[in-house]
C-alpha cells in the first residue's frame, strides 16, 4: 500500500506563486541599494503598511490632500481612499510591508527597510488610513519665516475642508475634506496602510537593509507595525 504524506508543502508548485511577489520586491531593493527607485505601485487587495518607525519628517512644499474612491480589484464597491500630493517628502527612516495570500502555501509577508533619510520626490500615495503624529503644516511665506503679524509675508495660507474638485492640480476627488498647503509641513510619525493602494514618483535613500520575509501576517512575521 502506498504511503500517502500528509500536510506537506509541494515546493514545486508553490514557489512559482511566490515568486512574481518576491523577484518584484527585490528588484525594488537592487534600485534602492544603488540610491534610487521611482515609485510606481499599483497594490489592490493586499495589505500594505508604511510607517517613519517613530522617527520624524517633513514636506518644505507643503502637500494636498482630499477624500477620493478607489475600485477594489475583484470588481465591488469603491472604498473611500485618501489621496495625498507631495512635491517633496524627507524621512528619516522608512518601513514598507506587503502581506500576499497565496493559494496552498497561504500568507507571506516582504518587508523594505531604511534606517537613513529617505528623500521621496514628486509623490502621489493613495491609502485607506494614515497618520501624521504631531504634525504642523504651515503657511508659505517669501522669506520662509512664520507669518508676520500684518501678513506682509505671506504668499498663501492653509485651507482646510476645501472642495477637492477646487484644488489646484486635482482631478477627480469627492466630498468637501480637502486640505491645501504650500508651506512647510513636518510631523513626528506616519504611518500608513491599505487594502488598495497606489505610490507614486521617485525616492532616494542610504541605509536599506536585507529585504525580510516571514511566513505569516503580524509584526512578529516582519509587518512593519
Amino acid at each position: 500500500m502506498q504511503k500517502q504524506d500528509r500536510g506537506r508543502l509541494r515546493w514545486r508548485r508553490a514557489v512559482p506563486l511566490f515568486l512574481p511577489a518576491g523577484l518584484g520586491m527585490l528588484l525594488m531593493a537592487a534600485f534602492l541599494f544603488i540610491g534610487w527607485m521611482p515609485l510606481n505601485l499599483a497594490i489592490k487587495g493586499q495589505d500594505v503598511k508604511l510607517t517613519s518607525n517613530g522617527r520624524s519628517g517633513s514636506a518644505p512644499g507643503g502637500l494636498l490632500a482630499y477624500a477620493d474612491l478607489t475600485q477594489m480589484k475583484n470588481g465591488g464597491d469603491k472604498v473611500p481612499t485618501l489621496i495625498a500630493q507631495i512635491p517633496e517628502a524627507k524621512l528619516n527612516g522608512l518601513c514598507m510591508s506587503m502581506n500576499l495570500t497565496f493559494p496552498v502555501i497561504g500568507s507571506w509577508t516582504v518587508q523594505l527597510h531604511s534606517t537613513k533619510e529617505v528623500v521621496i520626490h514628486d509623490l502621489k500615495a493613495a491609502a485607506a488610513d494614515a497618520h501624521l503624529v504631531n504634525a504642523v503644516l504651515a503657511a508659505e511665506t517669501n522669506d520662509g519665516k512664520p507669518v508676520n503679524k500684518d501678513a506682509s509675508n505671506l504668499v498663501s495660507g492653509v485651507e482646510l475642508n476645501k472642495d477637492a474638485a477646487t484644488i489646484d492640480g486635482v482631478d477627480g476627488g469627492v466630498g468637501i475634506m480637502g486640505v491645501e498647503g504650500h508651506g512647510p509641513l513636518t510631523f513626528s510619525e506616519l504611518q500608513a496602510n491599505a487594502k488598495s493602494a497606489g505610490l507614486y514618483g521617485r525616492a532616494t535613500l542610504t541605509g536599506l537593509g536585507i529585504p525580510k520575509f516571514g511566513h505569516g501576517k503580524g509584526v512578529e512575521h516582519h509587518e512593519c507595525y
